[in-house]
């Protein structure tokens, strides 16, 4: 009788075990299952970038038209973020408050630029501060290839190419190899 009690005492444990297991089991797939969908949908949330340099706009107002010179105005707001690319008398500090979303797409939230121009002396001829996005434009990327000389090497012809000093490379029209030798300097 003891054996059946035995027996008995097993299946009402192991079914207790495996009901505690499945409860488990069914808890760690759902904190599993949870935590991906939460850093799934953290990662498509939208980041916000800030470009560029603005300086203190308590530092602007100091600048005076006829009487800063470029060093002061460099001391006072530090180096701009780019100088007219024809003329060295322009001179722009540019920021840009962007919001890039899912997949990758960008859109301009704010925009900031301080343009000071200079006269021939180098003295401060005018400021100006542009604000907002009104005015801008979106360029688009030429995807054109600048050609240039000689041939593409393929796969092999790079891998081999340091291999004999070069001689796997193949010939051009005239002989030469396309490392410009001659057929007759060698």
């Amino acid at each position: 009788m003891s054996s059946s009690t035995d027996a008995a005492n097993r299946t009402a444990r192991f079914g207790l075990a495996s009901r505690c297991d499945r409860r488990l089991r069914l808890l760690g797939f759902g904190l599993a299952l949870g935590l991906t969908a939460g850093i799934g949908l953290g990662g498509c949330a939208p980041t916000v970038n800030v470009h560029g340099h603005m300086p203190n706009p308590d530092a602007v107002p100091e600048l005076k038209v006829g009487s800063t010179n470029r060093d002061q105005v460099r001391e006072l707001l530090g180096s701009p973020t780019s100088i007219a690319t024809f003329d060295d008398k322009r001179w722009y500090y540019i920021s840009r408050k962007t919001e890039t979303g899912s997949f990758d797409r960008k859109q301009l939230l704010d925009q900031e630029i301080l343009v000071i121009d200079f006269d021939d002396g180098g003295f401060v001829k005018a400021v100006d501060v542009q604000k907002g996005t009104e005015k801008t434009q979106d360029v688009a990327m030429v995807s054109r290839i600048t050609p240039t000389k000689g041939r593409e090497l393929g796969f092999f012809e790079q891998v081999l190419g340091n291999f004999g000093g070069g001689r796997v490379a193949k010939k051009n029209k005239d002989g030469g190899d396309i490392l410009g030798r001659s057929p007759t300097r060698r």
